[in-house]
C-alpha cells in the first residue's frame, strides 16, 4: 500500500542524493566552460563538489549513537557545508562577471537550487542528530 503524496517525507539520506546531484551537475557544466576558465573556475568548482560529496558520504557512514560519533559526523557535515558556501560564493562571483556563458541552457539557477536544498538538508541532519542524542524528538 502506498503512502498518500501529502503524507510523504524526505528520506533520511536525501542529503547524500542531493550531494550526488550537485556533483553531477557541477561536473557536467564545469567541463562546458571555456578552456581559458578551466584553471580558474572549472577545476575549483569540481574540487569543491568532490569535497561536498566525500564529506557527506563519510558523515552518512557514521551512526549518531554516541557523542563521539555525533561529533565526527558533525565535523564532516560542517566541512561539507563550508564547501557549499565556498561554491556558492565562487558561482556568484563568476555569474556577476558574465565571463562564463552557456549557449543552450542556464545552469546557474539549478546550481543555486541544489546548493540551497543541500544546505537545508545538512542543517536538518545536524539538528536531528542533536535531538536524537538528547533523546528528544
Amino acid at each position: 500500500m502506498s503512502v498518500p503524496f501529502n503524507q510523504r517525507q524526505l528520506s533520511k539520506v536525501q542529503f547524500v542524493e542531493t550531494a550526488r546531484e550537485l556533483h553531477k551537475h557541477t561536473y557536467t557544466y564545469a567541463l562546458k566552460m571555456p578552456k581559458r576558465m578551466h584553471r580558474y573556475a572549472a577545476y575549483r568548482l569540481m574540487d569543491l563538489a568532490n569535497d561536498i560529496y566525500q564529506n557527506v558520504v563519510t558523515a552518512n557512514t557514521v551512526r549518531p549513537t554516541t557523542e563521539y560519533n555525533v561529533a565526527f559526523r558533525y565535523e564532516h557535515l560542517i566541512k561539507a557545508k563550508g564547501a557549499l558556501e565556498s561554491m556558492n560564493g565562487l558561482l556568484s562571483i563568476w555569474y556577476n562577471t558574465k565571463e562564463i556563458k552557456y549557449n543552450s541552457d542556464n545552469p546557474w539557477v539549478e546550481w543555486g537550487k541544489l546548493i540551497r536544498k543541500e544546505r537545508n538538508l545538512i542543517i536538518g541532519v545536524i539538528s536531528s542528530d542533536r535531538r536524537s542524542l538528547d533523546g528528544t524528538k
